[in-house]
């Protein structure tokens, strides 16, 4: 078994014993060895669904774990940013402008990358991914403001460039 797989496996047992954990509401030492026999059992059973893509290098694993608080910390300020304008546009007087859906694309993005851009602006106040095209390749978001179209689409595609896709391409 190579470096990258062997480093892939243990990824995949962490992440379900932390599931396992966050489940159970316990971090016991004892919990966690049974997290580990459970989610590697899970691993065993569903090899051909969890790891059907090839290891990728430890390198390229550990530049993903550096950028991924980077990523998550301009979520966090995408998700205060865009609590802020809902809550002006709530409050505000006067109308908000004109609400829509938007066809965003997805581009080169991968399905993990779809998966976590739709999560990611579904986890933004005022914007919610209501479907994907796969035929066309676009994510069609609805817009609590949607005036400008190409603003929205801009805005999305840079973030996936400068900070989602270094972590989920």
């Amino acid at each position: 078994m190579s470096a990258g797989r062997v480093l892939q496996v243990a990824g995949a047992v962490a992440v379900l014993v932390l599931l396992y954990a966050v489940a159970l509401g316990s971090f016991n030492p004892l919990d966690l060895v049974l997290g580990a026999i459970v989610g590697s059992i899970v691993l065993v059973a569903f090899r051909g669904f969890l790891l059907t893509k090839p290891a990728e290098e430890p390198g390229v694993l550990v530049r993903r774990a550096l950028r991924l608080p980077l990523f998550l910390l301009i979520l966090a300020r995408e998700v205060v940013t865009g609590t802020w304008r809902v809550g002006i546009a709530v409050l505000s007087p006067r109308p908000v402008g004109v609400s829509g859906v938007i066809d965003v694309p997805m581009g080169e993005r991968t399905d993990l990358g779809v998966a976590v851009s739709s999560l990611a602006i579904s986890l933004t106040p005022g914007e919610l991914v209501v479907e994907l095209d796969w035929e066309r390749r676009t994510m069609l978001v609805h817009a609590l403001d949607a005036d400008d179209p190409d603003r929205i689409r801009a805005e999305q595609q840079l973030l996936y460039e400068r900070y989602q896709r270094g972590v989920f391409p």
